[in-house]
């Protein structure tokens, strides 16, 4: 485990406040147990914090870890697969994780908790985080493992993870955009930046878009109709749940802005 002293010093460069940072450090050990584990091939990495671990350096912190099922498994063999995961953490340095708690079954989704003590010394019954596993889904690009950044200082070198191409977080965005009961500014701010830096073409995404809403029940047409009405949540929301997370967090105003842009470009909205 490394010594608070390095969270305190990313967190003076950085500008995000010690626990984020502990928990993002948190967060790269349990990926580490997993490239190890026997859910190595089975689970997909994905969402925010596959943008921030493996494709853009000193991205968004996030908060929680999600993942795509690939082989069956049943959610008690997933969980007990997990288990593998704490205990190499707890091994290889030395901090305490356990299943905490997890919320009730889902036919498409496993989610559940995890407690750890890192660092900072928090007790284990203070600390969380979110593990969410799809367990139905529809992958339309590969899923390379590929390795994920060194940020911390007793992370092992060439530790790869199986996860979502960028062309396949980019539609899973637009999803939760379309998606009445999903809420969350983040989503708003992580296709914005695939859009803004070309990391991704969205042209050439309207088909597997088209494919992925009829798999999830929704109605492509209807994105414009969810952005409108879901803009004003988005914006009473925005510095509340992206502040802590990024460093230079540009204005609403200028990210929503864009975004429609960027859909209506590629004739989406």
């Amino acid at each position: 485990m490394i010594f608070p002293a390095e969270i305190s010093r990313l967190s003076g460069k950085t500008g995000i406040r010690d626990k984020t940072i502990e928990k993002d450090y948190i967060l790269t050990w349990i990926l580490i147990g997993l490239s190890s584990s026997g859910l190595r091939d089975n689970l997909v990495f994905k969402g925010g914090t596959a943008l921030r671990k493996v494709y853009i350096k000193d991205y968004r912190y996030s908060e929680d870890l999600d993942f795509t099922l690939i082989n069956h498994l049943s959610a008690v063999e997933i969980l007990e697969k997990f288990e593998v995961i704490y205990d190499i953490a707890r091994k290889s340095a030395n901090i305490p994780m356990r299943l905490n708690r997890r919320e009730e079954e889902r036919e498409d989704s496993l989610t559940f908790y995890v407690s750890y003590s890192g660092p900072l010394g928090a007790s284990i019954e203070r600390n969380e985080i979110k593990i969410d596993v799809a367990l139905k889904e529809l992958l339309q690009f590969p899923t390379p493992s590929l390795p994920l950044f060194k940020e911390y200082s007793d992370q092992p070198d060439d530790i790869k993870v199986k996860t979502y191409s960028l062309e396949e977080t980019a539609i899973e965005k637009l999803c939760s955009l379309l998606s009445s009961y999903r809420k969350e500014p983040r989503d708003v701010y992580d296709l914005w930046y695939l859009l803004k830096f070309n990391l991704i073409g969205l042209v050439f995404l309207a088909q597997p878009f088209e494919e992925k809403c009829e798999f999830k029940n929704l109605d492509s047409k209807d994105l414009k109709a969810q952005l409108d009405a879901k803009e004003p949540t988005y914006r009473k929301l925005w510095d509340q749940r992206l502040r802590d997370r990024v460093a230079q967090l540009p204005h609403f105003e200028k990210v929503y802005r864009e975004t429609k842009r960027y859909l209506r470009g590629a004739q989406l909205i």
